[in-house]
């Protein structure tokens, strides 16, 4: 996976402005509820409660990151990306 180009501000941004955009439809929303229960189902249900990210918006991050993964990814593999590209921690 190119970590660095989905790691760019500027498509996490975008993924952000589809976040918040889906809460106006119903499908919108049914969509956010399956990316939800397929990232609980891939063991990342508790993962960072406290880091002021609703689970809706790291489920669609997640299913972007294994969107434009190589195939490999795992809960880890993720929780690091997430923690040095989205939160920006050393």
């Amino acid at each position: 996976m190119d970590e660095k180009a989905l790691g760019n501000d500027f498509l996490l941004a975008y993924y952000e402005q589809c976040w918040v955009e889906s809460h106006y439809t119903a499908d919108g929303i049914h969509n956010l509820k399956c990316l939800i229960k397929a990232y609980k189902e891939f063991g990342l249900g508790h993962f960072n409660p406290h880091d002021g990210a609703p689970i809706a918006l790291k489920a669609l991050i997640w299913s972007r990151y294994m969107h434009w993964g190589s195939g490999y990814e795992t809960p880890d593999t993720f929780k690091q990306w997430w923690r040095k590209y989205y939160l920006k921690e050393e």
